[in-house]
Formats: C-alpha cells, sequence, structure tokens
C-alpha cells in the first residue's frame, strides 16, 4: 500500500511541474507571437483616392490598374506612388500612409494633387 501512495505522490509532482512548465511555455510563446507579428506585420494604415472627373484608373506602387475611387485601402506605413490614368492625362504623386491612419488623396485632372490627411513632414520632402 505504501508503494502505491508513494508512486501516486511522485506523479503528482511530476504532473505539477510538467503543467507550470507548460504554462510558463506558452505565455512565452504568445508573447513571442505578439512582438513577432507586430515587427514582422506592422499597423496597416487606410488610402482613399478620389479622382475629378471620376473614373481614372489607379495604379499604386505599380501594381494592377483599379477605376476610382478606391475606398479604404489597406497598405503598410510608409511612402507610396500613386498614379492616375485618364484617356490623355495622367498624374504621379507619392503620398505617405500613416499606421493607424486614414489618408484622403484627391486627384484632379489639370491640378496638382492634395493630400487631405495629418502628413508627417520629413526631410528632404
Amino acid at each position: 500500500m505504501e508503494e502505491v501512495t508513494g508512486r501516486s505522490a511522485r506523479f503528482g509532482r511530476a504532473r505539477r511541474r510538467l503543467f507550470s512548465g507548460l504554462t510558463g511555455g506558452l505565455f512565452a510563446l504568445g508573447v513571442l507571437y505578439f512582438v513577432l507579428r507586430l515587427s514582422v506585420f506592422p499597423p496597416a494604415g487606410k488610402l482613399t483616392v478620389q479622382t475629378d472627373p471620376g473614373g481614372a484608373q489607379i495604379l499604386i506602387d505599380l501594381a494592377a490598374a483599379r477605376p476610382s475611387p478606391i475606398l479604404d485601402l489597406i497598405l503598410s506605413p510608409g511612402r507610396h506612388n500613386v498614379t492616375a490614368r485618364w484617356d490623355d492625362y495622367e498624374i504621379d504623386t507619392t503620398v505617405i500612409v500613416v499606421a493607424g491612419q486614414s489618408t484622403m488623396l484627391v486627384l484632379t485632372s489639370g491640378s496638382p494633387p492634395r493630400a487631405e490627411s495629418p502628413r508627417p513632414y520629413l526631410k528632404g520632402d
């Protein structure tokens, strides 16, 4: 009888050690996941592009053209090249997308582009 009791006490201690090791490991894994998620996939920003007249073909970073307007396109933070093409006119501009913020770009045929958003000014801009 004593042998069974001693054995179950040892198994109980082993289970507690295993469980505490697993919970500590899972916690560390969760922390690592969130750190990597923020560093590999930084928070995104949104870009809305409108044109006047409407219907221009919009290219963002030379990707496939889409007709305007483009609403709440999710982009990585940083500089992005935006091109608007009408039948007889084209505008190329650069816009800065800020993480967690929405940026609206209005492109009008025959006039310079204007961005309507809180835009950080960088050296050299």
